[in-house]
């Protein structure tokens, strides 16, 4: 019999009804009033089952966060497949905070909201994971792409010119009015202190469509090793 912690990303519909169940109750309750018990009886299965697949809350609400992170990076990746206009600095990046903005646990974790969160954002597999797939890193791969194309600036050190635009992106976290929806004017200042930062420059049109897709495939890379990261 198959050990259901060892299927490929636990993604059995069972783990993906459990995960749901979690979803609802940690932004119900937050993350230090629900317990596993709590998980399973609201996903209707019993708790042993929900410990077939993870060994403790920590570790299935990583998961979570995981799992939601890479959903937004791949539904990014087919926007700008599908419009090749988003994958330039400023559009992408208003793109970005729109995507974390409007999904609530992504927005709890760029704004380290303690009452969703409690804990767990200080839990090693959380902070890992923002090290390696928070905007920092994503734009420190997505700039070289960038230069490439001449579409940015390239007189600052690639990697000063991403953290750069990644202080812009978590101040806007930290000045936005960040409800459920997005407010189109801070969207717009955003948008032009990227601008003006950058320099931007509009690509070649023979350029546009492989641009896109490198900027997609660096956004699926991320999804993909987030998932892989917990999995």
């Amino acid at each position: 019999m198959t050990d259901p912690a060892t299927e490929p990303g636990r993604r059995s519909a069972r783990a993906g009804t459990i995960l749901d169940a979690a979803r609802q109750l940690i932004l119900r309750q937050g993350f230090k009033a629900v317990t596993m018990a709590s998980v399973a009886q609201h996903a209707h299965v019993g708790k042993g089952t929900a410990y077939q697949y993870w060994r403790t809350k920590e570790e299935l609400f990583l998961e979570l966060l995981a799992g939601e992170l890479a959903d937004v990076l791949d539904e990014l990746a087919a926007q700008v497949r599908a419009d090749p206009a988003v994958a330039q600095p400023d559009l992408l990046c208003v793109t970005v905070t729109r995507s974390w903005v409007t999904r609530p646990l992504i927005r709890a974790l760029q704004t380290s909201d303690d009452l969703v969160l409690g804990g767990l954002i200080d839990q090693p597999g959380a902070l890992d994971l923002v090290k390696a797939h928070g905007s920092g890193p994503i734009l420190r791969d997505l700039l070289p792409v960038w230069r490439t194309y001449e579409i940015v600036r390239t007189d600052w050190p690639a990697r000063q010119q991403a953290d750069a635009v990644s202080l812009l992106v978590i101040g806007y976290f930290s000045v936005a009015d960040v409800g459920p929806q997005p407010d189109a004017d801070q969207e717009h200042t955003l948008q032009l202190a990227l601008q003006g930062m950058l320099q931007l420059r509009e690509p070649a049109a023979a350029d546009r469509e492989r641009l896109a897709e490198e900027v997609a495939a660096v956004l699926t890379a991320h999804a993909d090793r987030a998932r892989a990261a917990v999995g």
